[in-house]
């Protein structure tokens, strides 16, 4: 009896282990108030992501610079709006794409977006690996 539930438990462990294996997060973000990086790891075309909520303030630009060493990362920029109250966790509605922008290795690109909060939407194109940087300053 004790072979036979050591033997069930194995299997299972075994089991978890390799469930738990297919779930892969192609996107690292990580965001300050004035730059947010990318990290895209191994996506395949078509993999999507979405970034927390970023502010752009009054007279802004985004200088978006790409590290990618290969595949094009599609960054649509999609208006956000906070449904929260002040005392409940940010949850946002995600509104229309207001800009897109493509960059693959060593492109750069500039946005000028209204001020607000955005969500950064993120497809690869093709197979994709790399950084890419989002800056954002003074115009």
């Amino acid at each position: 009896m004790k072979k036979i539930v050591t033997a069930m438990f194995t299997v299972l462990l075994i089991s978890i282990l390799i469930c738990g294996c297919g779930k892969v997060f192609h996107y690292e973000i990580s965001s300050t108030p004035s730059k947010t990086t990318v990290k895209v790891m191994n996506a395949s075309d078509g993999d999507y992501g979405e970034s927390d909520a970023i502010l752009v303030y009054e007279n802004r630009i985004l200088n978006i610079n790409s590290s990618l060493e290969e595949g094009k990362l599609q960054i649509d920029f999609a208006g956000a709006v906070n449904t929260a109250g002040p005392d409940e966790t940010d949850d946002y509605i995600i509104g229309e794409v207001v800009e897109t922008v493509t960059v693959g290795p060593g492109e750069k690109a500039s946005v000028a977006l209204e001020p607000g909060e955005y969500i950064l939407q993120l497809t690869a194109i093709g197979n994709t690996k790399g950084t890419v940087t989002i800056d954002i300053e003074k115009k």
